[in-house]
């Protein structure tokens, strides 16, 4: 699966007191696969863990890329409405080091 290359920047103290913004590269996965047939797999992540929706069902299947950007934007507006709260609290209790507060 090819990767992509970002820079994130981290902040760094220098000897003489000095404070700088250093840039480091990060490479991300995609969170899509093609089929033969021309759909995509699109899975989410939390990390490096792909969510199950049900029991075996990790994936959203898309016709074309055309949809791939509106159904991410759908996704992430469910996050930010706290609808893969309980999902997310379910699938990450096994055999996590989460730990309630």
């Amino acid at each position: 699966m090819a990767r992509r290359t970002i820079s994130i920047f981290s902040t760094l103290g220098e000897w003489n007191g000095n404070i700088r913004s250093t840039p480091i590269p990060k490479q991300v996965r995609r969170w899509w696969t093609e089929n033969i047939g021309g759909t995509i797999l699109l899975t989410i992540r939390y990390g490096n863990k792909v969510i199950e929706f049900e029991k075996g069902k990790n994936a959203i299947e898309l016709s074309s890329k055309a949809e791939l950007e509106p159904t991410l934007q759908n996704i992430k507006k469910a996050v930010d409405n706290g609808e893969f709260d309980t999902l997310l609290e379910e699938q990450l209790a096994y055999g996590s080091r989460l730990t309630k507060q």
